[in-house]
Formats: C-alpha cells, sequence, structure tokens
C-alpha cells in the first residue's frame, strides 16, 4: 500500500498500478486497523518462523505467543 487518503466519511486506500480500495470507516480508525493488522502479521510470521527453527534459548513458543496476542489486544 502507498498511502491512505481521508475522503470525507471514507477512507482510500491506495496501493502500486492505481488499485484503490473505499472502506467505510474514517482515517483514523482505517490506521488503527491496518497497524493492528500488521502487529497481528508481524506475530504470526514470528510464530512460524520459531517452528521451523527451535531455539532452547528463547522461551516457549505458547508463552511467548501469549504475550503477542496480549500486546496486540491491549
Amino acid at each position: 500500500m502507498k498511502h491512505i487518503e481521508a475522503q470525507g466519511f471514507m477512507t482510500a486506500l491506495v496501493y502500486d498500478g492505481q488499485i484503490t480500495i473505499q472502506v467505510d470507516m474514517s482515517e483514523r480508525v482505517a490506521t488503527r486497523q491496518l497497524a493492528k493488522a500488521g502487529q497481528l502479521q508481524a506475530a504470526l510470521q514470528e510464530h512460524h518462523r520459531r517452528r521451523l527453527v527451535p531455539d532452547q534459548s528463547v522461551p516457549s513458543i505458547a508463552d511467548t505467543d501469549h504475550e503477542m496476542m496480549q500486546s496486540y489486544t491491549d
């Protein structure tokens, strides 16, 4: 995504290649939802990375996942 634009009560999500998606939410709400989605994506990627390469020096997956999801929901 290149950027977002406020358009009255709606928000446009502008992607590469001139693709634009209008969503029925304010720019502030859209920005917050995108940030939360990014946090969730990062947590899932970290979870999958740890499952592929176990390391005994890091906390257990369940403990770390619980901490990440708690942080996301806060």
